[in-house]
Parts: C-alpha cells; sequence; structure tokens
C-alpha cells in the first residue's frame, strides 16, 4: 500500500500480517498494478543511477528490475525513500521471502 507505506501478507484473501516497507521516492515511483513474484534470489549486487548496494538480500522479484528486498542501509520505514522497489527491514524480508514462493501475486496500489 504506497499510501500506508505497509506491506500486507493475505492468506485466502485475509490479511494475516503487515509490515512497514518504503516504496519508491517521488520521481523514482514504485509501479502500481498486479505482478507476480517470478525470481526470488537470496542476495544479489544492485546498481542504478547514483547508487552501488552491494548483497542486497532476500530479493524477490515482481516486475523487470523491480523487487521487494531487505533494506539494510535504510534507518526507518513507512515512507518513500528507494529507486522504485519495495524495501523491507532485513528480518521482515527474509520472513517474506520464505512464506512467498515464485508465483504469490503481489499488487502495488495507493
Amino acid at each position: 500500500n504506497i499510501t500506508e507505506q505497509t506491506v500486507t501478507l493475505l492468506e485466502n484473501g485475509k490479511a494475516v500480517e503487515s509490515f512497514p516497507g518504503s516504496s519508491g521516492a517521488v520521481g523514482t515511483d514504485s509501479p502500481l498494478g498486479d505482478y507476480t513474484i517470478y525470481a526470488k534470489m537470496d542476495a544479489i549486487d544492485m546498481r542504478g543511477p547514483g547508487y552501488f548496494a552491494p548483497k542486497v538480500p532476500w530479493v524477490m522479484v515482481f516486475k523487470g528490475d523491480y523487487t521487494m528486498h531487505g533494506n539494510y542501509w535504510a534507518t526507518s520505514f513507512g515512507r518513500r525513500s528507494s529507486h522504485g522497489c519495495v524495501g523491507l527491514p532485513v528480518e521482515t524480508a527474509h520472513h517474506v521471502y520464505n512464506w512467498a514462493p515464485i508465483g504469490t501475486p503481489i499488487r502495488i496500489h495507493e
């Protein structure tokens, strides 16, 4: 939820857990829409214009370079601050990574 800056896990259409996250900052917005996790990696290096983040953990890919992942460099969550990915505290990302198999649907919405 972009407005609330939360990631909510659903089972059979019912919310079972919710966590603070951080989506894309204005100008590097997270893409709104419905997606599916189609790849997962324990850790990868991420780079883009003006940044390099080595060994980003618990990466779940849902659209091209857009992922949900552990964000070890963030000091707070619940505000828009990423380059478009959905960042979570590392421990939370690990939990979600283990909970969500490839094929899990993701909805990014306001």
